[in-house]
């Protein structure tokens, strides 16, 4: 589906001709010539027309009326919104609105605005759209967006989830990608998705046989049965699909889940999920890479991922510690800098309540990494170097840290919500994530965790995956 995506008309254009053309300062004069839009003739709705330097100027707020269109002036946005819906009435409407800001990329200049009783602004760079969707936001279904070249067309196209639907047994999502030609002030295009392709997807390639005892799946060339038990909650009525979507956006990829059911006399039985990737060409949406496993499977995989995560933002961690050091605050540092000036000291305590000795940054490595090359890539070079004074050191018991060692810096920022696992075997995991350098460029990425001795361990940092992109 495609749409418009209005932008939002600010208040120095014009809108003072809503009740007067006298408000303009400038030079402007009256004309007899009609404006027609859409059909309707301003001058026999008897709607004023000027002329200003040459071009034809309307009352903004009875000409978009005329057209049926509803417009609100908001002083909190200094801005007027044209919408298409028509709202009881502005004052009821005004007195209702409460802006509240439910979606933020604050790096990219992005932020969106809840409205009441419909529909959101998007604010970026200073530029305002309204985007006509339902949504809802609790806590637990905030929208989700991402800012990134989905097309692979060289523009970055923004990418928003909102839940649209919410209620008992009921969580839809809808996904929107807006496209612009990548100008200011932005228009963009609204590509929607939601949750009716996903279902005519389902209606169109998957099957279903099901007893009381078992349910089989056929999709593609695959099929898998699941065990049921559909004693207690009685007669088969139909299959139940499509009433929670759940899509997961980043700047590369846009994936999604649905939970398959049975719906009987008592209840709803969930047994499996369908899970794949939405592909955007930059006109249509396609439906790639499916699966169906079972809500067992989807638990095991979101505990790997839980495990992933951790071990990544854990070997930022490292990163930063072996780079940039311990050394407390601004104000601990600046004293140290001070001592180092007058005395030439260079090795001064670690200010941490989790990191006291060496023995605890060993630890620290030997609990995220499955490589020992990695591990004493750090021992060796930070901590038992003989090449030249260390980084850490313990003296008197305890951890001290040199202030003129380290500090090369985190080249990357990770997407924490573009992490995605795939089991391989019992004892390895894949993991994909998405990265930035500096420049903000995306880098997608993929690296591994392994099972040694009952505790998940790294294979490959993010930083070592930078190096080699």
């Amino acid at each position: 589906m495609k749409r418009s995506v209005k932008n939002i008309i600010v208040s120095t254009v014009l809108i003072s001709l809503v009740s007067s053309v006298s408000a303009f300062g400038g030079e402007y004069t009256k004309t007899d010539a009609d404006a027609i839009i859409d059909g309707i003739s301003l001058e026999k709705n008897g709607i004023e027309r000027v002329i200003i330097d040459g071009e034809m100027y309307v009352p903004l707020r009875k000409t978009f009326e005329l057209l049926e269109k509803e417009v609100m002036w908001q002083p909190g946005f200094n801005a007027a919104f044209v919408n298409d819906s028509k709202y009881p009435s502005n004052s009821q409407y005004s007195k209702e609105s409460d802006y509240r800001l439910i979606a933020s990329l604050p790096h990219e200049n992005i932020y969106v605005y809840g409205l009441k009783p419909k529909g959101v602004v998007l604010q970026f760079n200073n530029n305002y759209s309204y985007i006509d969707t339902e949504y809802f936001t609790q806590e637990e279904a905030l929208p989700e967006m991402a800012y990134g070249d989905l097309d692979g067309d060289g523009l970055n196209d923004i990418v928003i989830s909102f839940n649209t639907e919410s209620g008992t047994d009921v969580s839809i999502d809808t996904l929107h990608i807006l496209k612009t030609i990548g100008y200011e002030p932005h228009t963009y295009t609204d590509f929607v998705f939601d949750n009716g392709n996903i279902i005519n997807y389902f209606n169109e390639n998957i099957a279903i046989e099901a007893g009381v005892d078992y349910a089989t799946v056929y999709y593609g060339e695959n099929e898998k049965t699941f065990n049921l038990d559909l004693s207690k909650i009685g007669e088969i009525n139909e299959f139940y699909f499509g009433k929670n979507i759940d899509f997961d956006v980043t700047k590369t990829c846009i994936s999604f889940k649905a939970p398959i059911g049975i719906s009987c006399e008592k209840g709803i039985a969930y047994f499996a999920l369908l899970k794949g990737e939405i592909v955007f060409n930059g006109e249509d949406f396609e439906i790639k890479n499916t699966d169906i496993i079972s809500l067992d499977e989807q638990k095991e995989l979101d505990a790997l991922a839980k495990e992933a995560k951790e071990l990544l933002m854990r070997d930022l961690e490292i990163e930063g510690i072996f780079n940039g050091g311990l050394q407390g605050d601004s104000d601990y540092n600046y004293k140290c800098y001070e001592e180092y000036e007058k005395t030439g000291q260079i090795y001064f305590p670690v200010v941490s309540d989790e990191y006291k000795t060496v023995d605890d940054l060993k630890n620290l490595l030997e609990s995220t990494y499955s490589s020992e090359e990695k591990i004493n890539y750090f021992l060796e070079n930070y901590i038992y170097s003989t090449e030249f004074d260390t980084l850490f050191k313990n003296l008197g018991g305890k951890l001290y840290v040199n202030m003129l060692v380290g500090g090369k810096g985190m080249p990357i920022i990770l997407d924490e919500n573009s992490i995605r696992v795939k089991k391989l075997s019992d004892t390895n995991v894949e993991i994909t994530f998405d990265f930035d350098m500096f420049d903000y460029k995306t880098h997608p990425s993929v690296t591994s965790m392994t099972l040694v001795d009952g505790k998940w361990l790294l294979d490959k940092g993010v930083y070592e995956t930078a190096k080699t992109d």
